[in-house]
């Protein structure tokens, strides 16, 4: 089974990531309307937190929360 990165899929959707420190970058969060970096990666772990809206989670909880945003939008 391929592993996916979490930095690849939040950049999949439109956030580009910046190195922070080792192991570490900082992101827009896709989920809120963010005007700086208020996400930050944990690239070991494959998980990322927004200190700006809460959310968090992993490439799978990723893709479903904006599988769910853009059907709500609908």
């Amino acid at each position: 089974m391929e592993k996916h990165s979490i930095t690849k899929v939040l950049e999949h959707y439109g956030c580009s990531s910046v190195p922070d420190r080792p192991g570490w970058n900082k992101i827009k969060c896709p989920f809120h309307d963010d005007s700086h970096a208020s996400a930050t990666v944990n690239t070991d772990q494959q998980a990322f937190i927004c200190f700006g809206c809460g959310v968090k989670g992993d490439v799978y909880t990723t893709c479903d929360q904006q599988v769910n945003s853009s059907i709500e939008a609908h």
